[in-house]
């Protein structure tokens, strides 16, 4: 517990884009881990997230060997990481060798589900609440496929699974494949550039990243519009990105944000006119570009790289902070939720390898936790024991703050109690015994302002 303390109170001043609270924290999951997501348990109270993991093969034979590591699906939650557990739990294990690098598999938010690729280029969907595998799907199982072929990446959408192939033989099998998760039939397919890595729809709009060759100015966006019903796709336009496209993602569903490993760049595409309106260049040389973007607070983009930074720009493309977290940075999830009675933000980043490229096994979070006014000088203060049971006592950090109230918060903003009353000291013990499990916040308020935000766990 100490140690969480000690983590969670360290304050990285060139983050400052994360807001106060932010801290890396180190979690051990399998090796190699790559692909990040996550969504919030209403019944459970508390912010799951999933890691998935590619294993382990030691001699590159892509045989499961003494030694070797299957693939696997880990788990924590924001409240597990804040009351101090540092490794992931296993959800289960896949298939040996059956995940593709850099992995782009398939999320399901309502179903709470994941589709990954199988063996033989089958479809395998889980449960991330159960673990349980709920479907093997078989969408090429009436053609005749080379025997190279291996599925490059997953998109799922209105019951639709968008499946990119990729062979290293056969340049007329670079395709995308749409199939229907009702029929279990195939209902669209097209040649691509070389190396779909990724596809992803926004609005009316598909959009499919090519990768191309690497050192050859080849990569491309293509893009479709789309309607799911009745199912029809049009190609609008191709655009050329330059060198090695890596990963896709949204930004408040008007940008794209395309991430460009071989030129180190990353380009915003306007949805509105489907152009690029501003490519923001990194300094990273060689085979250290950058790796994935994402949206954070609505304002700033935050993408890893294997230089070991992670970089956080602006819209309008100035870098705001740069944080060096060593070895390789690969995948990131990132989410926000802000209200006037808290503000609660967090980022995920996996590491799959060290420095040196040896498989690494962390993934790192950044919690974050606050709505104090930025015109009050404050200082950390903390909450113990953590996790608890019946009653926390919390120690103010700052001795001269007048303070006159504590309101607690659960993680949707909702304030589920208050107490009133002056305090003499540095410490005050509050009862928890009546609060739901998960993580609360307590508001510190003197004279009307919050002047400290603290953290806590209730776990019976």
């Amino acid at each position: 517990m100490k140690l969480l303390l000690l983590t969670l109170l360290i304050i990285i001043s060139s983050l400052s884009v994360f807001g106060q609270g932010t801290a890396p924290t180190q979690i051990t999951v399998g090796k190699t881990p790559t692909f990040v997501t996550g969504f919030y348990d209403f019944q459970k109270h508390d912010y799951f997230i999933y890691v998935i993991s590619l294993g382990y093969d030691q001699d590159f034979n892509r045989k499961e060997d003494p030694g070797d590591e299957k693939p696997a699906i880990y788990y924590t939650s924001y409240t597990q990481v804040l009351a101090g557990k540092f490794t992931a739990n296993k959800l289960i294990d896949l298939p040996f060798g059956t995940l593709p690098f850099p992995t782009r598999i398939a999320f399901d938010n309502v179903q709470k589900t994941i589709f990954t690729p199988g063996p033989n280029n089958t479809i395998e969907k889980y449960s991330l609440q159960s673990g349980e595998k709920l479907k093997t799907y078989e969408p090429f199982k009436n053609l005749t496929l080379p025997a190279d072929i291996y599925i490059s990446s997953i998109y799922y959408k209105n019951n639709k699974l968008f499946i990119s192939v990729v062979s290293e033989t056969s340049e007329d099998m670079h395709q995308l494949f749409i199939y229907d998760e009702n029929s279990e039939s195939l209902i669209f397919d097209t040649k691509t550039e070389p190396y779909p890595i990724q596809s992803l729809v926004i609005g009316n709009h598909l959009f499919i990243l090519c990768s191309g060759l690497s050192n050859s100015n080849n990569s491309k966006l293509w893009i479709y519009s789309i309607n799911f019903n009745p199912f029809e796709m049009l190609f609008l336009k191709e655009l050329d990105l330059g060198d090695t496209g890596n990963h896709l993602s949204s930004f408040n569903d008007s940008l794209l944000v395309i991430t460009m490993n071989g030129t180190h760049q990353v380009h915003l595409v306007d949805l509105a006119n489907l152009n690029i309106v501003r490519t923001i260049q990194f300094p990273t040389t060689d085979w250290n570009g950058p790796r994935e973007s994402v949206e954070f607070r609505k304002s700033a983009i935050v993408t890893t790289a294997y230089d070991g930074n992670l970089y956080i720009h602006s819209l309008d493309g100035n870098l705001l902070s740069k944080v060096n977290l060593g070895n390789k940075l690969e995948g990131i999830f990132a989410y926000s939720f802000e209200s006037q009675m808290i503000n609660f933000n967090f980022a995920i980043v996996t590491s799959p390898f060290l420095a040196n490229y040896q498989p690494n096994d962390k993934v790192i979070a950044f919690l974050n936790f606050s709505n104090v006014d930025n015109s009050v000088a404050n200082k950390i203060s903390y909450a113990f024991p953590n996790p608890s049971i019946d009653y926390i006592k919390i120690k103010i950090q700052d001795e001269q703050a007048d303070i006159n109230s504590i309101e607690i918060v659960d993680m949707m903003g909702n304030i589920v109690a208050k107490y009133t009353f002056t305090i003499f000291g540095s410490e005050i013990m509050l009862p928890t015994n009546e609060l739901p499990n998960g993580t609360h916040f307590a508001r510190i308020i003197s004279n009307s302002k919050i002047i400290d935000v603290v953290p806590f766990v209730v776990n019976r």
